[in-house]
């Protein structure tokens, strides 16, 4: 058995990349989680690129470097849009800094309020598996 596969629970608490998986946890690095999150991501770049949508962008910069309580605020009027583009983002994009800071992102959200794990169950995105992304 592979170290990610013998620390991983799935079905305990969504803090750790989704499935619980220790290795994942920005918990063990918590200095360096907020130094991913001040990160400066060239999120129009990937736009121009083509990685991401004009909509995803959109939505990326209401939310990208906001406080708490206005995430939270985007969260509840419209979360499913947002995790629709940080599981587009990490399915789509490789480069190891962008990757880490939409886990940070995610983890964020879910620490804030692990019940936002049922945005990743809302029925507008039953055609879409937002779980792929976080197995690969």
């Amino acid at each position: 058995m592979s170290r990610d596969q013998d620390h991983c629970n799935v079905g305990s608490s969504f803090n750790h990349r989704i499935l619980n998986c220790e290795v994942f946890s920005f918990e063990w690095h918590f200095p360096l989680f907020y130094q991913v999150l001040k990160r400066d991501i060239p999120w129009e770049t990937y736009m121009t690129t083509k990685l991401i949508t004009g909509t995803c962008l959109q939505l990326l910069r209401r939310y990208d470097n906001r406080s708490e309580s206005h995430r939270a605020s985007l969260l509840d009027d419209d979360g499913p849009a947002y995790i629709r583009v940080f599981v587009s983002i990490l399915r789509d994009i490789f480069k190891e800094e962008t990757v880490e800071y939409v886990l940070a992102l995610i983890d964020e959200m879910l620490t804030a309020n692990p019940k936002r794990a049922k945005l990743f169950h809302d029925k507008s995105l039953a055609n879409e598996d937002t779980y792929e992304p976080f197995l690969s």
